[in-house]
């Protein structure tokens, strides 16, 4: 008896240390991507000063594509609207909205980010991107 109360307690303490994202399938809850949680306001605001504030567009490019491929950060398609207009070219807004598509909180909302691209080629491609789930 105590050992399995020994046992009992590890996995206890463990499920208490585990820490994931909503929808991890952490903790008991439903594996539902609808669960997922933009990112706060105060991280969202420093993330867009710091993109902001980069004097190279490829620099630029670089940071965004590099914090939406991290798995740990979702964003509402607000707040990846707002980042992706701090680039101008078309194809790198482009490469953006399908790198951040994953990571969206609102799906429903994403193609809002058509009024981003300037080329209905660019559009149709990325609402075609979406209609496959976001595969190529």
């Amino acid at each position: 008896a105590i050992i399995n109360a020994g046992k009992n307690s590890k996995r206890k303490l463990k499920s208490e240390i585990r820490v994931g994202k909503p929808g991890s399938g952490f903790d008991n809850e439903p594996k539902d991507e609808n669960t997922k949680q933009p990112m706060n306001d105060d991280q969202f605001n420093e993330l867009y000063e710091s993109v902001r504030n980069q004097w190279l567009p490829g620099q630029k490019m670089k940071t965004l594509n590099n914090e939406f491929l991290n798995a740990e950060d979702n964003f509402s398609t607000a707040q990846a609207k707002k980042l992706i207009k701090l680039l101008t070219e078309e194809g790198n807004r482009l490469k953006l909205a399908k790198a951040v598509y994953p990571c969206i909180t609102d799906p429903e909302n994403f193609s809002d980010l058509d009024t981003l691209l300037r080329y209905k080629a660019s559009r149709d491609e990325l609402d075609n991107f979406v209609s496959k789930g976001g595969k190529e």
